[in-house]
């Protein structure tokens, strides 16, 4: 019955080993998010599903997991079968899986998200590069709920031009 829920769930989960960190169990959602069958990723562990430039981020995150340090891991990237990355807020929960303790990984493709992220980050640095390049004081606000104005930020000319650091007078 418990294998029926597990095969059924919406999120990707994988059971590994936690001293081998190899999988012993593999759901069809992680399959079909991963590109690999339950076979080949049972012959696969932590490391071989993750870029190598994050294993060590990786592997202290399995470990804190392991220890209850640490629930959910956000934003993990994860390789696919074919290369492609994705990435996983991964949700573990430590259990005994045929006599061996093991943590459960419920994966959550947040790849959108963090692509959207990703933009606006990149997005408010070029806006901030572009206001800070301009020789004309600018000062930031931002209009509350009550149609208040309050007072953000300002730019580097609006600091020289006032002779004073604009931001002494955030909200």
């Amino acid at each position: 019955q418990s294998r029926a829920v597990l095969q059924g769930a919406a999120e990707g989960i994988l059971v590994a080993d936690l001293e081998s960190r190899s999988f012993r169990y593999a759901n069809p959602t992680i399959c079909k998010m991963l590109g690999y069958t339950a076979r080949e990723l049972r012959a696969l562990g932590v490391v071989d599903i993750h870029p190598a430039e994050h294993l060590d981020e990786v592997v202290a995150t399995f470990d804190a997991q392991a220890r209850g340090d640490l629930v959910v891991a956000r934003n993990l990237p994860v390789r696919r079968k074919d290369g492609s990355v994705l990435h996983a807020d991964i949700t573990t929960t430590k259990v005994r899986y045929d006599g061996e303790d093991c943590n459960v990984g419920f994966f959550l493709d947040v790849t959108d998200r963090w692509e959207a992220e990703k933009a606006l980050q990149q997005s408010e640095q070029k806006a901030r590069r572009i206001l800070d390049a301009s020789p004309m004081g600018i000062h930031i606000y931002r209009l509350e709920e009550d149609d208040r104005l309050v007072f953000i930020g300002a730019n580097e000319a609006a600091d020289r031009i006032l002779g004073v650091a604009c931001d002494a007078f955030l909200g």
